[in-house]
This record gives C-alpha cells, structure tokens and sequence, in this order.
C-alpha cells in the first residue's frame, strides 16, 4: 500500500511557480541546528521499562549548500538543563549525539560549532546562539516495545508497504506502516532497524527510494535523506559506517505526510510527494513543484523528467534547481485513478492502478489492459515475466497463478514487490518475504519470510494484562505471551478465542481471556474453558466473580460456575468496571451503576466514552467524555452532579481512555495525543505521543506503583512514564470528586 487513502481533487493540473524556501542554515538568522529532536533509547530489557532514567540521543540537519550536507559543518556543542542552569556536556560532537541516562523531561540545547575545525571547507558564518530547548517525550513507543521481544534479523513492524533493492550493495529496504524501516543484507539476514531513534521523523515509514549511497524515505512525519559514511565518527556520537541521516524536511513541505519520494539527478535531487502537493530538495533549497493534490507514487524517467502519480498520471519536466515552474503533460489516464507505480517497459508503459489494475500506456497515447484485471499496488519484471501486487488477492505470478499464504507467504494481502538478485521481495500485510522460482520451472519456488518481533509496532492492540516477569497482550487475531507472564502462559495463547475482548486478573495468581468463550488459566496452570451465549462485548472481575456484557445482557459467571447467569437487560454495553460492592458499566453512553436489587443511571454527563473508579475508594470515579475529563459525584446530596476537572484544558477533545492510578487520582488518554495523570490533589501532569495523526486509544493499564501506564492503540503498544515535576502542570479546579480536603 503505497499510501494512505486521500481525495483527489478533480481539474487540470495547474503550473505553479515553486516558491523557495531559504537555506537550512541561513533560514534562521543565527545559525542553530534545524529539524533538532531529541529521543529516548529504546530499553534494553524488560525492567527497563520501569526505569526513570534513559539516555536521549539528539539529531539535527546537516549543513551545507549540496543535498547531503558537509559533516564537518555540522557538529555542535550540547548542553543539559539541571536544576535550572545550563552545563556543557559535549563539544563538537555529530548529529546523532547520545546523552548519558537523564529523568524524563530533562531538557537539552545546542550550538553548532562558531568556527569549523581543519578540512570544514566553506562552513557559513556563524554567531553562537543556542538552539530552543527540546526534550524526549517520556514515551516507550510501539517500535520501542517491539525490539525488547524481536529475534535476531526481525522487522518491527508487519506491514510492509514498500520494498526496494539497492543496485550497489544489493541491500533490500523495506518500509512498514509502524515499525519503522528495515536495511537487510540478503547475504547474512541482517537487519538493521530505523526508527525515531535512528533518525527518522515518525516510526510510520510510507515510502522509500535508494540510489548508489544514498536512501530517500517518505514518513508520515517528513522526509528524510541517508547517505553512505564509511569513517568512524567521535565516540559520543552515533556509529557512522553505514547509512546516516543526512537532512530532514518537515513544516517546508506542502504536507509533513511524505507519501511518494524519488532520487532524481544522481542523488543531487530529492522529490517528496505529499497528500498536499509535489515538493523537489535541490541542494539546501525547497520548491514546491505542484500544489495542491494527493501524490501517490513517483518515478524518474528514463528520458528525462519524473512520472507523477497524482490526479491520474502526469509527467513533469524542468529544472529543479530553476524556481520558474515546470512543464506537465498530461496522460489519458482518467483523473480519478490512483496510479501507484509505473515501469517503463520499451517505448511505453505498464502503469499500477487502484480502479483498472495494470494498464499499458503506449507512445500514441491507447491505453490497454495488461493483465488480468483488479486492484494493483506494484509491479516488477524479471525474465519470466512480470509480477503484480494486487492487494487482498494477493501476488500475480508471471505465469498467471495468485500466491498467497497457500504459497508460503506471511500474507494473502501484497501490497509490494521489487526484484534483485537473491530474488522476487514481496512485501505483505504480515511481513516479508523473497521468492526464489525453481531454475527449471519444475517445482514451486522457494519462498523464505522474514522473521517479524513477537509484538509488531502497528498491531492493532485491544488487551493488556501485565505480570511481573512478563505479560500477555491481544489483539483481533488473538493472544500472544511476552516474556514469561505464568509459567504456563503459552496454553492461554493456545486456547484464547479470537478476537479477545478483555484479559483479567482473577486475583489468584491466574488470568482470563474473554471473547466468544471465557478461558481460564489457574496458579498451578491448569486451563478450562466457560462457553458463552454469545461474544461478549465487555468483561469485569466483580463482586463473586465475572461479570460479562453479551446479547443485550449483563450475565453473572460466579467463581467456579461452568455457566453464565443472566442478570437484566442492559443496551449498547462498551466497559464494565467493578468496585468493592457493585458494578459499573458504560451503556448507550451514560454511566449507569448496577447495584444489588437496583440500577442508577447518571445522565449528566457528557456522552460517556469511558470509566474509571478507583479501587481504594470508591467514591472517586472518573469519566472520559466526547469533551473531555469529568469527576462523577455519586454520594451526598450533589449525587449525580458532574465536575470538569480540567477546565478548559480539554475542551471539545474527547478522552477515549481512563484508568485509576490506585491514589485516588487518574490516567487519562485523549483523541489529540496527549496521555495525562490527574492526582488525588488536583495536579495534571501530561505528556504528547511523537508524531503526527496520533493514533486513537482503545484502553489504559496502569502499572500497580501507578507511576506508569500502557496505552492501547488501533498502532500499537506505548508505554508513559510521566516526570515528576512538569511545566505543564495545572490544578484541576475543585481537585478530584471525593478527595478530603
């Protein structure tokens, strides 16, 4: 899938003169570091998580007039912010830089280097200022999570969008929707990861081109230029053999969401295709070629100019170093097609379409088929002919069949193929893999997969249930154990429905999987299995055991039954939550408490997204609404009265997700990214997830201290450990419903 799904906008193509936005270095008059970001290394192990301190690792531009940058222009010095004063912790050090472990929150600045040092050649001018300050946010992301449990030459994400092979090396990128890229070396199985804290703007990859020494990678954060060192940088520095951040482009694009790129020029050109027009990098200069319009696939062509995929196909010619606009010639395809890759093939053109499949696009301007009809996504050519990724009908052999997971593959859903020579790369819905077809054509072809982390960063994430040696996590298409939860974890990843609903703690050392049936793991680990009516929609530990939403009923399982006992009618159930004597539940969105012999709804609150009661006092509940966080006051003659809690802080933003912290405060997660943590006095401490287009919580658990949480997202497993102090906090008004004075 080479792009997010955008509207495409109906019309000819107009010229527009590209506006030109200054040099990286020269845009700000006093010289600082651009596109500077500072991120938190990954933990190592699995109580790292628990750790306060981290080392943070900063990038920034290059600088220079060429696309690459001069490394030697480019270093800078760093300082740290402690209690309230600035100290130098590094001189002259490269972008990449990496800080001993700080708290979270700490802040950190640079300057790049006043005079260059011997062999700096033409560095600009510089008069010293200090960068704004930046701080990694206290964030474990998907990414992060995912090498704690991937084998050696894993992928960290599934879905692989993109593939590429290097002509010089041979070396195969592949792109995922989450889990960053991967760099393999086909010869070893090698794999090297890139994320946030290798340099990439967002961990969500979209596109990828490679030239001779450098890689062009489209993000959904900006794009990003890596060129080939082969010398050994200073020791506090990243390692910078191999590929390195070169320069980033963001906020001087049309668009940060980078979804097509290409190399044009030798490497001297980077094009970068937006879901807001067509931007082109010359040197330290950016134009914007074509605006406004989604861009979906970019291709140079062969004699001269790039192939535009955008609006149907259209060609664009010119200089890109000339700010005076450049010439488009349209194609017959029709305006409406979303054209996601094209080869060259003789004098025309095999173009991959969204609407009419694989069309051929001849010199004359006919059109036809080319193939056999259907969704295509890529194409590529080897001596027996080609091959296309078709989506959900899989790949299109040269010989006609379609292959899919029948065939070896991790996934019926191909999104991309490239070819090299160790082989066909596809890439899945599931991960990668390469093909290599029988040399006599006798037999199937060898088909090898990647290996993909236990957990990938862009799995869908509906469960959680942690331990403290491991922990058990879900999502639609089941279970899956990581670390060593129970000593006998694998038999509830065997035996759990699919999807799972909920995981809970049975408060005896065992765990639950709810989904169409109810499994149960005990202590000593032997496992049973409670079939239900019908899947449930929501599931809690309860007064006598596990309460269960299903059928437009709330059921009873009490401990030790083999059958659920209806209790009374109940609609539009999304959360059930438990207290010390009775039940709560979301239903039809107002919060309703069901206690013995009785029901109480609540309906002044706002339409109610979720719940939350804290364990020790059950008089603090807190509600997630369409508009923000309230405190629901359920005792005293104020019951039923609502308070908001944050004032204006959360106006109009809904919070999908909320969970007690165990001290009489909260967790709280909202639409916008922002993951917060109200104590029992009032304060708010907040922290923002990186990145753009944050994605949508599905649920918090939080850790038993209550000085973490983990965040489930339709994009994975995150994990926040706020600071202990913030310069974001505020008081909520009134404190927390039920708090003593």
């Amino acid at each position: 899938m080479r792009a997010r799904a955008g509207r495409l906008l109906a019309g000819m193509l107009l010229l527009v003169a590209g506006w030109i936005a200054p040099r990286a270095d020269a845009a700000d008059p006093w010289g600082r570091p651009a596109h500077l970001r500072a991120v938190s290394a990954p933990p190592q192990r699995w109580t790292d998580l628990w750790r306060d301190r981290r080392p943070v690792r900063l990038w920034w531009d290059r600088v220079g007039e060429d696309l690459v940058g001069d490394p030697a222009c480019s270093r800078g010095d760093v300082q740290v912010e402690r209690r309230g004063r600035w100290r130098t912790v590094a001189r002259g050090v490269s972008p990449g830089f990496t800080s001993r472990p700080v708290r979270p929150g700490t802040r950190f600045r640079v300057r790049l280097e006043v005079r260059a040092g011997p062999g700096a050649g033409d560095c600009p001018e510089r008069t010293g200022r200090w960068s704004a300050p930046v701080a990694a946010p206290p964030v474990t992301t998907p990414t992060d999570i995912a090498r704690l449990w991937a084998p050696s030459g894993a992928l960290l994400g599934e879905r692989v969008g993109q593939v590429r092979v290097q002509p010089s090396t041979g070396r195969v990128w592949a792109t995922t929707l989450g889990g960053g890229a991967a760099e393999l070396d086909p010869g070893t199985g090698e794999v090297r990861p890139w994320t946030r804290f290798e340099g990439l703007p967002d961990d969500r990859v979209i596109d990828v081109d490679v030239g001779d020494d450098r890689v062009l990678l489209g993000t959904a954060g900006g794009g990003l230029l890596l060129v080939e060192e082969g010398r050994e940088g200073p020791a506090a520095a990243a390692p910078v053999r191999g590929m390195q951040p070169a320069r980033t482009w963001s906020t001087e694009l049309p668009s940060i969401w980078v979804q097509a790129v290409a190399l044009g020029g030798d490497g001297a050109v980077a094009w970068l295709g937006t879901d807001a027009g067509l931007a082109v990098a010359t040197g330290d200069r950016v134009a914007t070629a074509w605006a406004p319009g989604s861009v979906f696939s970019l291709t140079p062509s062969a004699g001269g100019g790039l192939w535009v995929g955008a609006e149907g196909l259209r060609h664009l010619a010119g200089d890109p170093a000339d700010p005076g606009g450049f010439e488009v010639t349209p194609t017959p395809l029709p305006a409406e097609d979303h054209v996601y890759g094209l080869v060259e093939d003789g004098d025309g053109l095999r173009v991959a379409t969204l609407e009419e499949g694989v069309v051929r696009l001849e010199p004359t301007g006919d059109t036809a088929p080319a193939g056999d009809g259907g969704a295509a996504y890529a194409l590529a050519s080897t001596g027996e002919g080609w091959w296309v990724a078709r989506g959900a009908s899989g790949l299109e052999a040269p010989d006609g069949p379609r292959l899919g997971r029948a065939a070896g593959l991790p996934s019926s859903t191909v999104w991309a193929v490239a070819t090299g020579p160790d082989g066909v790369w596809v890439g899945t819905r599931r991960g990668l893999a390469r093909i290599r077809p029988a040399p006599d054509g006798t037999r199937p072809p060898q088909v090898t997969v990647a290996p993909v982390a236990a957990w990938p960063a862009d799995r869908d994430t509906t469960a959680l249930l942690v331990r403290r040696r491991g922990m058990w996590v879900a999502g639609p298409g089941g279970v899956t154990r990581l670390g060593r939860p129970h000593r006998d974890a694998d038999d509830l990843v065997v035996a759990a429905p699919q999807p799972v609903v909920a995981l809970l703690d049975d408060e005896r050392g065992g765990a639950w999987a709810i989904g169409s049936a109810a499994v149960h793991l005990d202590r000593r680990g032997d496992l049973s299995v409670v079939e239900l009516p019908a899947a449930a929609a929501a599931a809690a530990r309860g007064p006598g055991g596990l309460w269960l939403a299903m059928a437009e009923r709330l059921w009873w399982l009490p401990d030790g039954a083999r059958r659920p006992v209806a209790v009374r009618p109940l609609t539009g159930v999304t959360a059930l939550v438990a207290d010390g004597t009775d039940l709560w539940a979301v239903a039809d969105r107002r919060v309703v408490r069901v206690a013995p012999g009785a029901e109480r709804p609540f309906l002044r609150t706002r339409p109610v997204l979720s719940l939350a009661i804290d364990p020790a006092d059950p008089g603090r509940v807190f509600v997630g609404t369409e508009d923000g966080l309230e405190g629901l006051v359920v005792a005293g003659p104020d019951e039923g009265e609502v308070i908001d809690l944050l004032a204006d802080r959360d106006r109009g933003v809904a919070v999908p997700a909320v969970a007690a912290d165990g001290r009489g405060g909260a967790w709280f997660a909202t639409v916008a990214g922002t993951v917060g943590r109200l104590d029992a006095d009032g304060t708010v401490r907040l922290a923002t997830l990186p990145g753009p287009d944050p994605p949508p919580p599905r649920g918090l658990v939080v850790d038993e201290d209550g000085d973490g949480a983990w965040l489930l997202s339709e994009r994975g497993l995150w994990r926040v450990r706020l600071p202990a102090r913030s310069d974001r906090s505020v008081s909520a008004p009134g404190g927390v419903p039920g708090a003593g004075p």
